[in-house]
């Protein structure tokens, strides 16, 4: 599935300047291609999934369309406040995307 996602939004990066990815301590190489491709595009951060997604909601309020690489586990627990205050409740264009099971 990872291989999958990040083809299709190296893709959608391609047709879409305002598409951004962002990720939540994934090993570095994983970002690699897109980090290549759109340098000024790639956000990787570290163990800090709230943070992640209080970011990508300001990436979003300032027209930007992220998508958010997390470990599933953590991206559910960790971060639900603020996908239900920050993204969810201001209907921001974020996408969020589990990839592991943790």
């Amino acid at each position: 599935m990872r291989g999958t996602y990040r083809k299709t939004l190296q893709q959608l990066a391609t047709s879409d300047m305002r598409i951004v990815a962002v990720g939540c301590d994934l090993t570095y190489n994983s970002m690699s291609e897109f980090r290549a491709a759109f340098p000024n595009c790639s956000f990787m951060e570290g163990i800090a999934e709230q943070y992640v997604v209080g970011m990508a909601a300001g990436l979003a309020g300032g027209g930007l369309i992220p998508y958010v690489e997390l470990v599933a586990a953590f991206g559910t627990r960790r971060a639900f406040k603020q996908l239900f205050v920050d993204i969810g409740l201001q209907r921001l264009p974020v996408r969020i995307v589990g990839t592991g099971g943790g």
